[in-house]
């Protein structure tokens, strides 16, 4: 199971991982994450607390949280994507042509 858990949320963490979104969203996870262990703790040494009922009640929102982390990833991708025009994978392309080309005919300089 925590296999399970590993490999659907690891892979849209490392994306995010490469954005300025990522910083806020781990210090956020990490103080809820801190919160539901100090609910759990003490719910285990007898002390009944809002957090560790609260912290169980999470576990049916963990797929639209695993959700939401494949979005935001995808989103950001795409972004990405949209960022880089396709034109300039094309100049780069004419540039090594024309390069070949002209090495080929002996256009290129010669060092002096």
């Amino acid at each position: 199971m925590q296999l399970t858990v590993v490999l659907l949320v690891l892979p849209p963490l490392i994306t995010l991982a490469r954005t300025g979104v990522y910083r806020p969203l781990r210090i956020v996870a990490a103080l809820l994450t801190a919160a539901a262990a100090t609910g759990w703790l003490l719910d285990r040494v007898g002390l009944t607390t809002p957090l560790g009922t609260a912290a169980d009640s999470l576990g049916s929102a963990s797929p639209w949280i695993v959700g939401a982390l494949w979005i935001a990833a995808a989103g950001m991708l795409v972004r990405r994507r949209l960022r880089r025009p396709a034109l300039v994978g094309a100049v780069r392309w004419l540039r090594a042509v024309s390069s070949l080309w002209r090495d080929s005919r002996g256009d290129s300089p010669s060092p002096e």
